[in-house]
């Protein structure tokens, strides 16, 4: 288990590293010392920046636990889904393009190995529960980015989360939901469907996790 959680931790620094970085050649090279708020590392796929250190270094097993459960299921799903519109991860630098697609690349990665740390941790034994408190943590999130989104457009473009409702939705298939139903429809159920999937990614590695303990793979650790 102890490798699992360096590995993770290692990847941590890394999102965090390499985001440092990245806000400074965007300011500074592209932006010519302009701070473009649209980069503003507060979407879903950068929340790793902030849960990876506070999941390695809580004494709390149970939050431990939440943020494992949130890694392996929301920012998973974020990862793989970034893939099907990459026009979001293409940036005038070619570095920054890389940047995005290695990025979106260990966020599938990140959420494998946050499986296998809950794996070890849980003894291969998942709640419902601990799930519901991660998308609690899902909405928390959202509530913050909201806030963000009000507070910050009169200064400057942006939409954490890509759910403000001064903005049209952007995302694939719910941007056709918005011309359709309007915005606010259109961020209800891309939402809703976050949520949903993550819950059926949550299934699988549950199902995953009750035919490796029959196996008796739990008493084993790294």
């Amino acid at each position: 288990m102890k490798i699992f959680d360096k590995a993770l931790l290692g990847l941590g620094i890394f999102f965090a590293g390499s985001e440092l970085v990245k806000q400074i050649l965007l300011t500074f090279i592209l932006g010519n010392g302009h701070y473009d708020w649209w980069y503003l590392p507060f979407q879903l796929c950068s929340l790793p920046i902030y849960l990876i250190p506070l999941a390695h270094f809580s004494k709390r097993s149970h939050i431990r636990q939440v943020i494992l459960t949130f890694l392996a299921t929301y920012n998973l799903l974020g990862g793989a889904a970034a893939f099907l519109d990459t026009s979001g991860m293409h940036y005038a630098m070619t570095i920054l393009t890389v940047h995005s697609y290695v990025w979106h690349i260990l966020l599938i990665f990140t959420g494998i190995l946050a499986a296998a740390c809950l794996f070890f941790q849980s003894k291969g034994k998942m709640s419902w529960k601990t799930f519901i408190q991660a998308t609690a943590l899902f909405l928390m999130a959202c509530l913050m980015a909201s806030v963000l989104n009000l507070v910050i457009s009169p200064i400057g473009s942006i939409d954490m989360f890509y759910i403000n409702p001064l903005l049209p939705m952007e995302q694939i298939v719910f941007r056709d939901i918005g011309r359709q139903l309007g915005n606010t429809a259109a961020i209800i159920l891309y939402m809703g469907t976050i949520i949903a999937f993550s819950g059926l990614l949550f299934f699988i590695w549950q199902q995953a996790f009750k035919v490796i303990r029959r196996r008796g793979l739990f008493r084993y650790s790294i």
